[in-house]
């Protein structure tokens, strides 16, 4: 080759040599065909050719393709560029904008799959903006206000991958949504699509280049590196083939492609952890994003159903003085509609009159031409005799027309009287609908006030006898001073449990195939009037039944002896994880959830003691709902899992990943967990093994049996949820005793003030003689006093220290997130 050597995409030169060693790596010509895939990256390929030909025949030939893959070559179907392909193809056939555009923004999909899901993004944008332009700003069912109106173009900018707000703000404006400001507003949008005035077609809308999402995944790159798979990503080829096939490579080209292997597989594994911590910091960031803006919005939605009232009231007042002055020129109208009347008969009378005595010089006239003939003066009177009677009838044909006239006057006046009297006394019946409900809104402030004040009064004189009787108890306790006391109490603490025992109720021959049936079960539990589980009592008797009180007293001996006591206080804290709430199944979820806290009491603490001999124990004990808060179940004891098993495979619960991921993190794994499952007793479904699996690990083989699961029958499900409590109790107490045997961990001791002043006081009685003076001081009273005064500060000081130093090295050490928040409000 003349002129300058040819350069790989890295910067290496090319050479055509037999000999050189990046000749036999080679995808092209004779040497690719030494490689283990031939030269192909056959999943890659398969996975392009399917996002390619995803629209043809409406999706059937992906389907069909994916079929024939899955049966032909099932190790190119499970590959990950064929699976990725299929779930870009799912979440176009199903509409699912959002999974579209985050599979689109992962750093795991590839430069080329992302170059080709680019061709579908006109049309995913399109059906989310009118997805989201029904969905938003929809009118309340009864109060018909506006509610989502309005929508932050920040979210709708990540949300669908746009380059910035202007390409957001450009493609609302294009489909005719309304933007003011950063917010989208749906309720005063319509969504519609531009078209063009001459041809009619409609005028598509084409996204600008991604630069943010796709081309930043290119990594600088070339076109070359491209074509030769360098940005492809993970299982983009075939694995390596058989050891006898790679016995006939050069034992250098395998070994350095063992190698490449191993450091791929370990750069995968560390992208996705990495990805795993960003989705979880993502995640943490959206919903305090999510609760400022609910704060927000809230706020927002108040003043405008201010505003709205307001111009309501408004309007109303404008409506009313538009109604009066049409009245009023209705009125005017129909008096000049009288008055052209009455012109108009005046008129006609005088046309009349001037006709009659037009007539009567006639007839005059025609009287005095024909007097000389009596015949012809005699029809001339028979003639006159019956234009008379003609005028006669016409003259009663008038009055009678007046009148009709006039009492079709009198009808329209009384007509408008009575609607008159009707608008007034509509107007009326408002202005009392509004007066009374402008009092009863008045009242109620008023009932609110007093309630807030009435509150406000007992809490400040609550807090005044609290006061008081925690000075009179100080006294007490003072005069009651015991300096022989040498007691303290230990408490249990960093409970790692492993559940290692069964709970299996008696399995009726017959099943409930039909959730509706468990569903009426549950409510009939959860309406049936009974005493709730006194949690804090099973946990005092498991407290004594198992071998923890021995270790916790024979500690004590680690205390000074004025903070030791004869009283032991045990925290126990129990979560309890309820199925995610479907639309399928949330009449279920209702109805167990309100079973589960009528006897279990969510987020309310119990308090017991017990006594053996001379030592008391004091329980607090409290069950969370893992589905309200999951941040809470980070610091607790033991976990109770309640899952419907429902015959039918297409209805299956499942708990929120949220949730199981804060029971993952917590203590490494080994906190306490059951499984209760409801229906169905001894037979689980595939999808209820999964969860299983999920929650407590694998079944055991061998025995055939899974530790950790109750399948209780219908009637017994009471008393199962007692006996899976009481098997927390205790698998938490027996795994404490053991992971603490040997050791030499002191349990933390509750110091009275009574305890803390006779430290004090005995910092001072050490230095007195027996007369009761300090035996190192001489001088005068007012010395002494003095002396006296520095000592107990000298003491107190001392004490402080040690306990800012003791408590910091507890918290850094045993407890930083003890004790739970739920027992921080009680004593």
């Amino acid at each position: 080759v003349m002129g300058k050597t040819p350069v790989d995409f890295d910067g290496r030169t090319l050479s055509n040599t037999q000999t050189t060693e990046d000749v036999s790596r080679r995808i092209i010509g004779k040497n690719g065909m030494k490689s283990p895939t031939h030269g192909t990256a056959e999943p890659e390929m398969r996975g392009l050719y399917i996002l390619l030909t995803m629209n043809n025949e409406g999706g059937m030939e992906v389907l069909k393709y994916s079929g024939r893959l899955c049966t032909q070559r099932p190790e190119i179907f499970y590959s990950k560029p064929v699976q990725l392909a299929l779930s870009i193809f799912q979440a176009k056939k199903d509409h699912n904008y959002a999974k579209f555009f985050r599979i689109l923004r992962s750093s795991s999909t590839p430069y080329l799959y992302a170059c080709i899901m680019f061709k579908y993004v006109e049309g995913i944008r399109k059906e989310a903006l009118t997805i989201m332009s029904r969905t938003y700003g929809a009118k309340h069912k009864t109060t018909g206000e506006p509610f989502y109106d309005s929508y932050p173009l920040a979210t709708l900018v990540n949300l669908l991958c746009y380059e910035d707000e202007d390409e957001a703000r450009d493609a609302c404006i294009h489909y005719g949504l309304t933007v003011e400001g950063d917010q989208v507003m749906w309720r005063h949008s319509k969504f519609t699509e531009r078209k063009d005035p001459l041809k009619g077609t409609i005028i598509s809308l084409k996204p600008r280049k991604m630069i943010r999402t796709i081309e930043s995944k290119l990594n600088g790159a070339t076109r070359l590196s491209v074509c030769r798979g360098g940005v492809s990503g993970e299982g983009a080829t075939l694995p390596e083939v058989s050891s006898a096939t790679a016995s006939s490579m050069p034992q250098l080209d395998l070994q350095k492609a063992q190698e490449d292997a191993e450091n791929a597989r370990r750069e995968a594994l560390e992208r996705e952890e990495a990805r795993k911590r960003q989705l979880l910091e993502e995640q943490r960031r959206a919903e305090l994003e999510m609760a400022r803006r609910s704060e927000a919005d809230a706020k927002r939605e108040v003043e405008r159903q201010r505003l709205e009232t307001i111009a309501k009231e408004k309007e109303r007042k404008q409506q009313i003085e538009v109604e009066r002055q049409q009245n009023i020129q209705e009125q005017h109208r129909r008096v000049e509609m009288l008055k052209q009347a009455e012109e108009r008969r005046i008129k006609k009378e005088k046309e009349a009159a001037i006709a009659k005595a037009a007539e009567e010089a006639r007839l005059n006239r025609e009287k005095q031409r024909k007097a000389s003939e009596a015949k012809a003066a005699e029809e001339a009177r028979l003639k006159r005799e019956e234009e008379r009677r003609l005028a006669e009838e016409s003259e009663r044909l008038r009055r009678a027309a007046e009148k009709r006239i006039q009492e079709e006057r009198e009808a329209a006046e009384k007509e408008r009287r009575r609607i008159v009297y009707e608008l007034e006394q509509k107007r009326l019946a408002e202005e009392e609908r509004l007066r009374k409900a402008r009092e009863e809104e008045e009242r109620q402030w008023q009932l609110k006030i007093d309630s807030a004040r009435k509150i406000l009064v007992w809490s400040l004189w609550c807090k005044q006898m609290q006061r008081r009787r925690r000075r009179e108890s100080a006294y007490l306790n003072l005069e009651n001073l015991d300096p022989t006391d040498t007691r303290c109490p230990p408490i249990i603490i960093n409970p790692h449990i492993v559940l290692s025992t069964a709970i299996v109720a008696a399995q009726p021959t017959n099943y409930v195939s039909k959730h509706i049936e468990l569903e009426s079960h549950i409510y009939r539990l959860a309406t049936t009037s009974r005493e709730p589980v006194d949690l804090s009592r099973i946990v005092g008797d498991q407290f004594w039944q198992s071998s923890t009180p021995s270790f916790h007293f024979s500690s004590q001996s680690s205390y000074p002896p004025i903070v030791q006591t004869s009283c032991n206080t045990v925290l126990f804290k129990l979560a309890v994880v309820l199925p995610t709430q479907t639309s399928q199944m949330q009449s279920l979820n209702d109805a167990l959830h309100m079973w589960i806290n009528s006897r279990l009491n969510f987020f309310t603490v119990s308090a017991s003691s017990s006594k053996n001999r001379s030592r008391i124990v004091n329980v607090q004990a409290v069950a969370v709902n893992a589905n309200k808060d999951a941040i809470s179940c980070t610091d607790c004891d033991a976990a109770l899992f309640v899952l419907p098993n429902l015959a039918d495979s297409s209805v299956c619960a499942s708990f929120s990943e949220v949730v199981l991921g804060s029971f993952d993190s917590n203590l490494d794994n080994k906190m306490s967990r059951m499984v209760m499952i409801l229906g169905q007793e001894g037979h689980v479904n595939r999808e209820t093994e999964k969860i299983l699996d999920s929650i407590l690990g694998e079944a055991d083989v061998s025995s055939g049996q899974r530790h950790g699961v109750a399948y209780p029958a219908m009637e017994h499900f009471d008393d199962a949820l007692i006996k899976c409590c009481e098997t927390l109790v205790r698998s938490r107490f027996d795994m404490t005793s053991e992971n603490n045997n040997g050791a030499e961990e002191p349990p933390f001791a509750r110091v009275s003030l009574a305890n803390l002043g006779f430290l004090c006081l005995q910092r001072l009685v050490q230095n007195m003689n027996a007369t009761g003076w300090f035996a190192a001081t001489t001088g005068s009273s007012e010395d002494l006093f003095l002396t006296l005064i520095e000592n107990a500060k000298t003491a107190l000081s001392t004490m402080i220290n040690e306990l800012l130093l003791a408590g910091t090295e507890i918290q850094s050490n045993k407890l930083s997130d003890w004790p739970p928040v739920e027992f921080m409000g009680g004593n």
